[in-house]
């Protein structure tokens, strides 16, 4: 009998990487949510698994994925304190095929992980996952917007917080601040200015005081319905593609304030009523990325779609597994298909039926419909 292909999945929630309460209770459903989708789809293809668990899902953890515990399909370390999280790693990844990364863009996370198994890793062994030198433009919003510009594809203009007197337009009224390596909509805010400067320096003050992160950037505000691009790769070539609602809430930072604060609250997949040549222009851009950077794995791009005249912007291109893969997986299941088909084969052709919708819920969890 031959041997397993041994897989290292590495969530950086789930796994130990965060240990505040309030920053882990935020982000855990998408990422153990994430972990949990890819564990069985990875068990399906006959791999053996190998990841770092968080000692506060342990429970949770070992529920849902019992059957490939018992039969050692799965494994894992469990990490108690995230000062184990680097050396684990580090012992771990030299040990395995397969490594794939799930990790947040802020402070550097995504792109420093990446590249410490990048300098791990041998010949033999693969990362599905963009490489560090994508993800160091991918993870700057700015950055994000110079390469898009560069390429011929649309996005709204931006700058530094501290530099909003350069993209301050007297017939554009309809701005957006966040953090420049944000993720998730955290400490997103769409603003409504009025005419005169004191209200934007009011506005930005008030901004910084509520944010935990101050290295923020300010958007011209484009219009559009939300969405998102889904998108696999293999060896630089896409794969698989399908786009994606976005469900966003605006809520009032006060009854009367001009500023509302944007969370993240879902989505559903597919989204079937975006015009042929605004879905391909998506595709184009996801087919640069991967062309240029010639590698496995997957990522998205998150954009507005204009109806009514037939326009896009492209707002953020996430260089990582994005939380659409959660509801994406469980639709291949149903067609008796398996998604990281789209890694390790090539490109999906067979048509996927159905849709799937998500939604964070009030218990710190995922739910499909």
């Amino acid at each position: 009998m031959s041997r397993l292909k041994r897989v290292l999945i590495f969530e950086y929630i789930s796994g130990g990487g965060i240990e505040d309460v309030q920053d882990f209770n935020f982000l855990i459903p998408e990422g153990f949510g994430m972990l949990s989708s890819m564990i069985t789809d990875f068990a399906s293809l006959d791999f053996q698994i190998y990841t770092l668990i968080d000692s506060r899902v342990i429970e949770p953890f070992k529920s849902s994925h019992s059957n490939l515990l018992k039969n050692s399909q799965l494994a894992y370390t469990e990490i108690a304190h995230n000062e184990q999280v680097k050396s684990q790693l580090t012992h771990l990844i030299p040990k395995f095929e397969y490594i794939l990364i799930i990790a947040p863009e802020f402070s550097n996370i995504l792109e420093d992980l990446v590249r410490d198994a990048e300098f791990l890793i041998q010949s033999h062994q693969k990362m599905l996952n963009l490489p560090s030198a994508a993800i160091s433009i991918f993870t700057d919003k700015i950055k994000t917007e110079s390469f898009l510009m560069q390429y011929g594809f649309i996005s709204p203009h931006s700058c530094k917080i501290t530099e909003y007197s350069t993209i301050l337009d007297p017939s554009h009224q309809d701005y957006v601040i966040k953090p420049i390596d944000g993720v998730g909509a955290t400490d997103t805010y769409s603003i409504q200015l009025e005419d005169n400067s004191e209200s934007i320096e009011m506005v930005i003050s008030d901004i910084l005081k509520r944010s935990s992160n101050q290295n923020l950037l300010i958007q011209q505000k484009a219009i559009g319905i939300p969405l998102s691009a889904f998108i696999s790769s293999k060896n630089g070539n896409v794969t698989f593609f399908t786009i994606n609602t976005q469900h966003i809430n605006f809520s009032p930072v006060t009854d009367s304030s001009q500023t509302r604060q944007i969370h993240y609250l879902g989505g559903s997949t597919p989204y079937t009523e975006i015009s042929p040549s605004i879905r391909r222009t998506i595709y184009e851009a996801a087919s640069t990325i991967c062309s240029l950077f010639h590698f496995t794995g997957f990522f998205g791009i998150d954009f507005l779609f204009d109806k009514k005249t037939n326009n896009y912007s492209i707002i953020d291109v996430n260089p990582r597994v994005t939380t659409p893969y959660i509801a994406i997986s469980e639709l291949f299941r149903e067609n008796k298909h398996n998604i990281l088909e789209s890694l390790f084969e090539g490109e999906i052709k067979e048509e996927i039926h159905g849709s799937k919708s998500f939604r964070k819920t009030d218990q710190n969890t995922i739910e499909l419909q």
